[in-house]
């Protein structure tokens, strides 16, 4: 065995592995209460948007003859009722999940059948208007008066362009050709009559496309909102706990809240962007054409995907948490076995003793490794650093001699061994000792510097030869 550096690794102790789970089915628990909460807010949006709906419809049209403007009531009425059967079936619903969607045309079309005899009667009655007015010419300027109103009404109160584009366009267009045709009265009342039922027919498939639109929308808005309700929950009320479920506390008896971005390395923070982008698009376009149903059932597969993964980035957090931890614990156990050697700490240009996270995104970074660099009395001076590797289930510990006294191989093996059965003691099990492939058993410059290991920590490539991470390799 030469003298110059050495790495191993270390595998949790199974109680650790055992207290980890426990803290994890805890972390569960605070996510479904979190996600209960968001939950309950996010339905009582959607059913206010669903409300909104309602109102939109209670209108009053003017300038219509008397018997016009009541049969118009009328027809309204009924579409409102058929609008309250939809929704009332969808109330009914404990929740709204993905395959509802499947049901809303369904549900549309059964809620309108209920009231069909009621719309047709309204559509015959057309047939009857304006019998009072005696003179057919001016029975057809009337009728001829009222449907160009009920024309742009549709045109003004309907989003007719979203759920029945070019529709209306076809109507206006009927409507021209046989007003400014020079028809007899008669022709121009038949005519009339069968455009108004036809525009009352296009104001029902209006309805019925936007009842179902809206419906998946809210739906959909509804689990968009959850998610970035409950990530930004999650910001603020998920804490460590130990393995009764706990919350632990810090050195001022503060709860320790899980910086989630911190340890996910801003990857929170990306995915609550997408997320909000989402909502955005669902909110903004909501009128617009270009928000299908299709788009809407692709956003709500992508919010189900942001779902899941910021559930497994809460674990994550979690995780590094506890195993940045235990780096510590682990080089207080080796630092201990060391000092019984006769070794001490080396101090800090700062006058801190030489053990610490080290720097990476900024100094004494816990996401980082854990460092100590100690020297005894004869001048051996030996740096170790424990390290995680990609998967965050083993953590790497290197030693290395950065004197040149003559302390000798069998020396070296002895004090690595004695560590070694301290470590073990405490229910670690730790690897076999050899030079690392990526250096041999050149000593790293890097690895000496106390105090730049404190500040920058070791660059990456160093990291790859050590075997901490995996090479990344670039695609050309």
């Amino acid at each position: 065995m030469s003298r110059a550096i050495k790495i191993t690794t270390i595998n949790q102790a199974e109680e650790h592995i055992d207290r980890q789970q426990r803290q994890l089915r805890n972390l569960e628990s605070q996510l479904h209460n979190v996600e209960a909460e968001a939950r309950h807010e996010a339905m009582r949006i959607a059913e206010k948007k669903a409300n909104e709906l309602r109102r939109e419809m209670n209108y009053q049209i003017q300038g219509l003859d008397q018997d016009m403007a009541e049969t118009e009531r009328n027809h309204r009425s009924a579409m409102k009722r058929q609008a309250d059967e939809f929704y009332q079936n969808l109330n009914q619903l404990q929740d709204w999940t993905e395959n509802m969607i499947g049901y809303l045309e369904n549900r549309v079309n059964e809620s309108f059948e209920k009231q069909q005899k009621q719309i047709d009667d309204v559509r015959q009655s057309v047939n009857r208007l304006y019998q009072k007015e005696a003179d057919e010419k001016k029975r057809a300027e009337l009728m001829v008066k009222d449907l160009r109103i009920l024309i742009n009404t549709v045109n003004e109160k309907t989003n007719h362009n979203k759920y029945a584009p070019g529709k209306l366009n076809q109507l206006q267009n009927r409507f021209q050709n046989f007003n400014n045709g020079n028809l007899p009265s008669a022709s121009v009342i038949a005519l009339a009559q069968s455009l108004t039922n036809d525009l009352w027919e296009l104001e029902e498939e209006i309805l019925k496309n936007q009842l179902r639109f809206e419906a998946m929308h809210n739906l959909v808005l509804k689990e968009a909102t959850e998610l970035l309700q409950t990530m930004g929950k999650n910001r603020n009320e998920i804490f460590f706990t130990d393995e009764a479920g706990e919350k632990i506390n810090d050195k001022n008896n503060n709860d320790i809240k899980i910086e989630i971005d911190y340890w996910t390395q801003g990857k929170y923070s990306e995915l609550e962007k997408e997320a909000t982008a989402l909502k955005t698009e669902l909110e903004t376009l909501r009128d617009k054409p270009e928000l299908t149903e299709e788009r809407l059932k692709q956003i709500l597969s992508d919010v189900a995907i942001l779902k899941e993964e910021q559930n497994r980035l809460v674990k994550l957090a979690l995780q590094r948490g506890i195993a940045s931890e235990q780096r510590i614990a682990i080089s207080e156990d080796i630092i201990n076995a060391m000092l019984q050697q006769g070794f001490e700490l080396k101090t800090l240009n700062n006058g801190d003793p030489a053990h610490n996270y080290m720097g990476g995104e900024t100094e004494s970074d816990q996401r980082e490794g854990v460092f100590a660099v100690l020297r005894n009395g004869n001048g051996t001076e030996i740096s170790i650093i424990i390290h995680p590797d990609d998967t965050l289930t083993k953590n790497h510990i290197v030693f290395q001699r950065n004197d040149d006294s003559s302390l000798n191989e069998g020396e070296l093996r002895r004090s690595i061994n004695e560590i070694k059965g301290i470590i073990e003691k405490q229910g670690y099990k730790m690897g076999d000792v050899g030079s690392p492939t990526g250096t041999g058993d050149n000593t790293q410059y890097e690895l000496a510097d106390a105090n730049a290991l404190a500040k920058v920590g070791i660059k990456k490539e160093l990291k790859e030869r050590l075997g901490f991470s995996k090479k990344q390799i670039t695609q050309k």
